[in-house]
């Protein structure tokens, strides 16, 4: 089963790969032919690039080894090939990638696409155009002054100068994805260790892979910058708290399960409050305005579970069970546990929307009693008790169901919804009897 959207369709896989398959073939006949198209004329590009990059006025470049001009050749026109195809390339890359991506993912994506491309093309110009004619001149005026005789290899000039842009590349796609991840909304300091692994340990193969094996001992210096540089560049946000209310750490259940709670504190379209007024230790909160009939509210839940790896979301408003069936089909494809507080049952306790949203937010934690042990229930009360200095006259607890209705109570009584069988009704009530 797949995770689907509000907006997806369910296609079979197939038909997703024969959509790879006739994009990719696009992107490949392009690239080929023109690649051909740029072998033609690629000894004028050269001979062009060589007289721009040559440090003297004279003739000092040789070519020792014609074989490997020949690969120079060849590999300059595959390059100008694929970067002649890079519009089209962009183009069926983000309509491939769109139907599989939340919409915040996709933005990120296109702006890290769009954005990265041309900045790459930029700085590959700067430093064709200018940084290495310097570099190679201010070295040839080194070999004049020590009085030698100026000869070089035309492979290596050109080579050097490929593979600086090369390496540039990488750094530049490195840093425009932390910086767009950032702005995003993914990068945090939730997923910083994720997209730490998944960046720099493309870039780290990609990079030692790239270095001349006449240049080895500069492939450790290379690194360090790469990491120092992207380490500097992403530090505002690796240490960022999520846009959300608190931060979800991870915990044991009773069986030894790790457990990542996420409380939706859900208006219920305005016929509920909003009971999270700030963040509470553990958990993280998000704010919806009604999960079960806006499909921006679901897909920035699905956003955040994904990335966070929820084990368990918890709704304020309702038990759950108004949510759309794709979206629970989504989290039990995940592992994701969906449940609610029913705080809106509340409501038929009380005169008027909740006078401490806050506290009953708090008494419903203490009374969930997945994941935590529900023998613990008088001993998690009595905790938030002493830490809220609170001592109720009242304490009324309210069955699951239908049934649960009762009499309108104070605003000050303490409520706490509780099954009807729970084995926790004795202790409770010796509580209630006793609170200290």
């Amino acid at each position: 089963m797949s995770i689907l959207l509000e907006s997806d369709a369910n296609t079979p896989v197939q038909s997703h790969f024969d959509e790879l398959t006739f994009r990719t073939t696009i992107v490949f006949l392009s690239v080929v032919l023109l690649s051909f198209g740029w072998l033609l004329i690629i000894d004028s590009v050269l001979a062009g690039l060589l007289n721009h990059l040559q440090p003297c006025p004279d003739a000092c470049l040789n070519v020792y080894e014609p074989a490997e001009w020949s690969v120079v050749r060849w590999l300059t026109a595959i390059i100008l090939g694929i970067l002649s195809a890079l519009p089209l390339s962009v183009h069926h890359f983000l309509q491939f990638a769109k139907p599989g991506l939340l919409p915040g993912e996709f933005r990120a994506l296109r702006r890290w696409t769009l954005g990265g491309t041309f900045g790459l093309t930029l700085l590959s110009a700067g430093m064709l155009g200018w940084l290495f004619p310097w570099a190679y001149d201010a070295g040839h005026q080194h070999h004049l002054s020590v009085n030698l005789v100026a000869q070089y290899n035309a492979v290596d000039i050109l080579l050097y100068a490929v593979l600086s842009v090369w390496m540039l590349m990488i750094f530049t796609f490195t840093w425009m994805s932390l910086i767009f991840l950032g702005k995003g909304g993914m990068l945090n300091e939730q997923t910083a260790g994720f997209w730490r692994w998944r960046i720099y340990g493309f870039g780290t193969v990609l990079l030692l892979l790239s270095v001349p094996e006449r240049s080895t001992g500069f492939g450790l210096l290379l690194l360090l910058i790469y990491w120092f540089s992207s380490e500097t560049i992403g530090s505002r946000w690796f240490t960022l708290i999520p846009n959300h209310f608190g931060i979800s750490k991870t915990r044991l259940d009773h069986e030894g399960r790790k457990r990542r709670i996420l409380i939706a504190d859900c208006s219920c379209l305005g016929a509920n409050a909003h009971y999270g007024t700030q963040p509470i230790e553990g958990y993280s909160m998000m704010r919806f305005s009604g999960i079960c009939a806006s499909k921006s509210d679901r897909n920035r839940l699905m956003e955040h579970v994904l990335n966070n790896n929820i084990s368990d979301v918890v709704i304020t408003g309702c038990d759950g069970s108004p949510c759309p069936k794709r979206l629970r089909e989504n989290f039990t494809q995940l592992g994701t546990s969906l449940r609610g507080f029913d705080l809106m049952g509340l409501q038929n306790h009380r005169p008027g929307l909740p006078k401490r949203p806050q506290l009953d937010l708090d008494v419903s934690l203490v009374a969930l009693n997945n994941p935590f042990p529900e023998h613990g229930m008088p001993q998690r009360l009595i905790h938030l008790m002493n830490e809220k200095s609170l001592i109720p006259d009242e304490i009324l607890l309210c069955e699951d169901g239908p049934l649960g209705w009762s009499t309108f109570q104070r605003d000050e009584m303490l409520l706490i919804r509780i099954g009807r069988e729970s084995s926790q009704w004795t202790p409770i009530a010796n509580l209630i009897s006793d609170p200290a």
